[in-house]
């Protein structure tokens, strides 16, 4: 049995050196095979613990709300009242078109800095990363993103303009539509290409904006951004996350219908309370235009009435007149008569 393998071993050997060519290539084949395998599965958890850290650093929200009604007070306290939230950052946004120098047909979409923006306050998520200059300090000063869209159009120290499209304005929206770009960052919301989409121009959104929230002109926020206690301590790509995240999704879903309703109805008070004070203006403008009239009309049957007194005493007046003449005309044919 020993003899055999030894001559196994043998036969092997020599088939090796008589192949040893093909026998060298076959085996860098596999060692470049096994080191590609290798670098593919170590290189996947590395790429995922790097956006893990990515998230952590720049605070990514866990969960964006929205309402077409927008967030008052009294919403945002309802939203505060669930429990599992960690971070809580409300903010402002909306889209316009970019005006830089003759280029106007870029949409960005214009997002609030919170006014503090200090790295250990929990509640600033989705902070930009800046690449170059910094972030707005005063009113009228804003960060862009610098891409394909953009590249050329915007630098730091640039003057930029928002408009609306057609006839439209932001003054309902913005307090001040000229800025001064003085960052070019980039933000952890959007980690490809697409930045989502506009009722605007084409209908997708090239780039982002970053303003101060004093230069927003909205009543209510627009948006709400939260992190949430159940996901820390987990990998955004992980089961365990997203069954978090749906969980208190169901949660906000539950709080979004109650508030809908009572927003509803306050918007609906106060537009029939509008209503009612129109109507009430519009009764009084009614009552006192009735008034006037009345004092007008009296005014001009009383003016009719002294005309027509003036004139009956004018004809009286003339009669008399007349009457006398007669008699002095009778007095003087008389007395020329008895002369004779």
């Amino acid at each position: 049995m020993k003899k055999h393998r030894s001559a196994l071993v043998a036969e092997t050997l020599r088939s090796i050196w008589h192949t040893r060519t093909r026998f060298l290539s076959i085996l860098i084949i596999v060692a470049l095979g096994c080191g590609f395998f290798a670098g593919l599965k170590a290189s996947c958890p590395d790429m995922l613990l790097t956006a893990d850290q990515y998230f952590a650093d720049t605070r990514l929200m866990d969960l964006h709300l929205m309402s077409t009604f927008g967030f008052n007070e009294d919403d945002l306290e309802a939203v505060k009242g669930v429990e599992g939230i960690e971070g809580f950052q409300p903010g402002y946004s909306v889209d316009a078109f970019l005006q830089s120098g003759e280029s106007m047909d870029t949409i960005v979409k214009v997002y609030s800095l919170p006014e503090n923006t200090d790295e250990n306050n929990t509640d600033y998520l989705n902070r930009p990363l800046v690449l170059e200059g910094r972030l707005p300090e005063k009113s009228g000063e804003c960060v862009v993103e610098q891409n394909f869209d953009t590249v050329g159009e915007v630098q730091v120290g640039d003057t930029i303009r928002l408009i609306s499209e057609g006839d439209d304005d932001l003054s309902d929206s913005l307090k001040k539509t000229e800025f001064t770009i003085v960052g070019i960052v980039r933000s952890p919301m959007y980690l490809g290409t697409n930045r989502g989409y506009s009722n605007l121009g084409d209908g997708e959104i090239d780039a982002f904006l970053m303003i101060r929230e004093e230069d927003f002109a909205y009543e209510v926020y627009t948006d709400v951004y939260l992190t949430l206690t159940e996901t820390q301590g987990f990998s955004a790509f992980e089961d365990a996350y997203s069954d978090a995240v749906e969980r208190k999704t169901d949660d906000f879903e539950q709080v979004a219908a109650e508030r809908g309703e009572a927003r509803y109805q306050e918007i609906y008070e106060e537009a029939q309370g509008e209503i009612n004070d129109a109507k009430a203006e519009l009764s009084d403008g009614e009552k006192e235009r009735d008034e006037k009239l009345a004092e007008a009309q009296q005014e001009i049957d009383d003016a009719e009435a002294e005309l027509a007194q003036g004139r009956a005493d004018y004809e009286q007046a003339l009669a008399e007149f007349t009457q006398q003449t007669r008699d002095a005309e009778n007095e003087l044919v008389e007395g020329e008569r008895q002369l004779a």
